[in-house]
Formats: C-alpha cells, structure tokens, sequence
C-alpha cells in the first residue's frame, strides 16, 4: 500500500491511511488536487537547487532541500501512477459496495467479527512473530518483503509438544544445547543453539505420541550457521521402519524424502518457508499404527546423507506436532499442550446498511491452505446458519474443485466450478460470485461462468472461512471482500478477477 505526505499537510493514499484516498471512487475527487501538490513540490525542488549555485556556504543545505522535496515528488508521481493503472472495485463496477473489507491492519473489520477465543502468532510487518490478542484482526505479513498477506484465518489446532520454543525436554546425545543463545524469529533471545559432538545425526530427538488412522505434521523452524546447508529430518518407530526427508536450508528446497513403508503409512515433506534472516520453517506430514514415534532433526554432510560433522552449528526452536494435513501457524507452549481455538470471523447482513436480499456479488482475493490431499473448506458463506438455505463458495473434499453454490429449502439451485485448485498452499486468487432470481454468474482470475435457475435464499449472515453452522472452516489468507447490492453482469466480473 502507497501512501505520501506533502509539505503542505496535505496526506494522499490508496488503502486507508488517509482522509484523502483514492478508494471507491476518491480517485475522481482527490488526483487533480494531488498533482497541484506535486507540481508546487517539484517547483520548490527548481527554486531550492537553483538558490544553491550563488550560495556556496548554503549550497549543502539547500542541495539536501532539493534531494528531499525531489523525492517527495517522485513519491507523489508514483501514487498517481499507481491509482490511475490499479482501478478499485468500486471503479470497475460503476456503483458503491455495501461492505468493502480491505485486510492490511487491524482495523479493517467493524469491532464483534472476529469473536475467536484464542491469540494467535502471525508475522509482523518487520518480519518477527508476533503474538495477536483474541478478537483482534490477525494480519500477516511476508517475512522477507514485509508485504500485506491479508487476514490469517485458521481451524482449531493443539500443539501436541510441550517446551516448543526451547526443545529443552529433547534428548541431544549427539550435540550441545544452549538454551537462549541467540535472537530467535519473534525477535527475543529464545533460540537454542546446537553444536554436534558427533557424527551421529539420530539426535536430537523428541518422542511424539501419535493415534494410528490419524495425520499429523511436525514441523519446526532453524537456522545454519556453521557448516552444512542441508539438515535431515527422521521418524522412527523403535523397531524397525525409519524414515528420513532432507531439506537445503540455503535453497529452500525438499531432497530425498523416503517412501512410506512398515508401521509408517503415509510420509511427505513440505517445501521449506523463507521466514527471514535465514530462518525457515521445515516440516514433515505423516500417519503411523504405532502409538509413538522418535522424531529428529540435526544437519546433514548433504542431501541423502545420514550423518552430520562434528562442529555443525545450527539454532533451532519454535517446534510443532499437530493432527492435520498441513501446518498452522505456531502455537507456544511450555510445559504442556496448547490448543488453540478456530477463528471465528461472522457479520449480521441486518447490520449492514444498503444489504440486498434479493441480489448481489461478492468479489474476494485469498489463498488456501491444503495439505497432500484437499480437504472442504468454505471460503465464505451468505446463510441462516444451516447449509439449506445459503449462498457459498467452497472447496470440494479429494477433488480441490472450487465451487460457487446457492441452496434454498435444502434444493441447490446453483452450482458453478470455478476451478480445480491445487494440493498445497494455493496462490493468492481473484473470484467474484453473483446472485439474482434466475441467473448465477461467477469469475475466477478472469474467467465467465453462468448457469440459470437459481433461487435466492434467505439468509441471515455472511461468515468468512467459514460456513454459518461452523462446519467445513478454511485455513487460508484473505487479503480484500467487497459486497456489491447488485448481481454484476458477466461481462463485468472478469475485469475484477483479471
């Protein structure tokens, strides 16, 4: 998001953060205004540099002058730019949405709709951990940009570890441990630092205590710093199936990961997440029949390898054992397991002023969060709590198909596919949604889809990564929803998924 102050006072932006936006239509009022202000700071800039050349005592100072206010008018230019090429819904539409909920602060939402029970960890715009009270807009950040990712909305998980920052309850027969040794990704003094003693990399090692037919993901986050790229990951049974997956620190990539086999039923590894300043998160998905399972992550001579040398030097910490089929966001604990609550995002439609009961269109930017296989979840949710009547987009169970469907009386009248998304994180996407008596309409990244014979619901609430009922919850990131009181032609809703 862009956003620049004039000498003058006067502030211009294009995501909030000032009176003077360009959003929904301020374009119109506020651009003309904001050109005379560059236009008044560029002509500053001329007079400044220009009363530098007789003065030479003044020259430095009025030379910086000049730099500064040139700069400023660069600044300017390049938000005029920006807003003329990047149009807003609303532009795009021709008419004002009744809700347009842009995810870039914790403001973005009216105070009562996120009613989750549970903090949440999410990165801050400098690339650290950072811990969000309950009922507080939970907005992440990329680590290494420190770029807006949106609303981080998750399902309900336990971190099934107890000592998860520290590892200090794991056994490191093969390395020194020093607790608090250097600053760790939430900024404090909390990472533990490991140098391996031996060649051995079975340690070190914690036991996880696991349910046979049930998927879990371990997970945690480390950083080289002398030796090796590569660490190595293991899961043993203490009989006789041992399994391993290597990933390359420096690369971010996933090595040798072996194949499920004995007591181990299903094994895969997770592309490793660049967190900044050379921490990554790396993980491993897995279910077993055995009732407990030695895990181990050391560094590795090299992919494939299964020994380490004696000097290797890594920090390591933040670790994660969860049921589910990929990872969520970290949950702290010490001393015992924590569970951390489903986010709970809903709206009544009776509180939104301008609400349409008869038609409408709702356009969304997200991505979701799927392991190996996709599981339902619904992105968003217009209902009376129950799944008979309701207007929703979701994604299907195995398949991945996104899908935009309206229900009345428990009938479907509407089932568009938009598209068949992808069994891991998915890229941030456009899809807009549109309803009327008769006709359905949808758009997914600059697709046209319609059907005929839909039925408008009645519905009651409008519930975001979630379904009014609570079932199917998503795990994902939402970065923008609109409303509109109008169904959108289909000629209208490409432009805004484009």
């Amino acid at each position: 998001m862009t956003a620049v102050t004039f000498p003058n006072g006067n502030g211009y932006s294009d995501a909030g953060e000032t009176a003077n936006d360009m959003r929904n239509g301020g374009f119109r009022t506020n651009m003309l205004p904001m050109i005379g202000d560059t236009i008044a700071v560029a002509n500053n800039a001329v007079t400044a540099a220009a009363a530098a050349v007789p003065a030479a005592t003044t020259a430095t100072t009025a030379a910086t002058t000049a730099t500064q206010q040139a700069a400023i008018a660069v600044a300017a230019a390049n938000t005029a730019v920006g807003t003329s090429l990047i149009k807003q819904p609303s532009e795009i539409a021709g008419i004002d949405p009744v809700l347009d909920f842009v995810f870039s602060a914790s403001t973005a939402v009216p105070s009562g709709v996120i009613t989750g029970s549970s903090s949440k960890w999410v990165t801050g715009p400098n690339g650290l951990l950072t811990s969000v009270a309950a009922g507080t807009c939970p907005i992440d950040y990329d680590p290494t940009t420190g770029v807006t990712r949106g609303l981080l909305v998750e399902e309900s998980r336990t971190n099934l570890l107890t000592n998860s920052v520290s590892l200090s309850g794991w056994s490191t027969s093969s390395a020194t441990r020093t607790l608090n040794a250097a600053t760790g990704i939430d900024g404090a003094q909390s990472a533990s630092r490991f140098v391996a003693t031996a060649t051995s990399n079975t340690s070190p090692n914690v036991t996880l205590n696991t349910t046979s037919g049930t998927t879990y993901v371990m997970s945690l986050y480390c950083k080289l710093e002398v030796g090796s790229t590569w660490m190595r990951v293991r899961l043993a049974d203490g009989s006789t199936t041992v399994l391993n997956a290597w990933f390359n620190i420096s690369t971010r990539a996933v090595g040798t990961v072996n194949a499920a086999t004995g007591t181990i039923t299903s094994f895969s590894a997770a592309q490793p997440i660049n967190v900044g300043n050379g921490w990554v998160r790396i993980g491993v998905t897995f279910s077993t029949t055995a009732s407990t399972l030695a895990f181990a992550c050391a560094a590795a001579t090299g992919d494939g390898v299964g020994a380490m040398a004696i000097g290797d030097q890594w920090l390591m910490g933040w670790a994660q054992h969860e049921a589910g089929s990929f990872p969520t966001s970290y949950i702290p604990t010490v001393g015992s397991t924590v569970t951390r609550a489903a986010d709970v995002n809903t709206l009544l439609l009776s509180s939104v002023p301008g609400w349409n009961a008869s038609e409408g269109m709702i356009y969304v930017e997200a991505e979701l969060s799927y392991g190996v296989t996709p599981i339902s979840q619904t992105l968003l949710s217009l209902d009376d709590g129950t799944a008979n009547n309701i207007i929703t987009l979701f994604s299907e169970l195995n398949s991945g198909k996104l899908l935009f469907r309206t229900a009345n009386g428990g009938v479907t009248s509407t089932d568009i596919l938009l598209s068949t998304l992808a069994a891991a994180p998915t890229s941030t996407f456009k899809a807009a949604i549109a309803w009327s008596s008769g006709v359905a309409r949808a758009s997914f990244n600059g697709s046209s889809l319609s059907v005929t014979g839909t039925v408008v619901p009645a519905v009651t609430k409008l519930s975001i990564f979630n379904r009014g009922d609570g079932l199917r919850p998503a795990t994902g990131r939402i970065r923008r929803l609109t409303l509109f009181p109008r169904a959108l032609s289909s000629s209208t809703l490409p432009l805004l998924t484009a």
